[in-house]
């Protein structure tokens, strides 16, 4: 399991790794929880959609 320190400075060494070999700055980040919670939305409305089409 990563801990969300560990994941959020993975994103920061990646971004210091990616932007020195491109010579351009790349932003790496988590999700925000209002992200998080949207997509969950929609996967769980795309698993509902599923399951009924399963039932019928």
């Amino acid at each position: 399991m990563v801990t969300h320190e560990q994941a959020v400075a993975y994103c920061q060494w990646r971004l210091e790794v990616v932007s020195k070999k491109l010579g351009i700055i790349v932003n790496y980040r988590l999700p925000t929880v209002k992200e998080c919670e949207e997509i969950a939305q929609v996967l769980l409305r795309e698993n509902e959609i599923k399951i009924s089409r399963t039932l019928k």
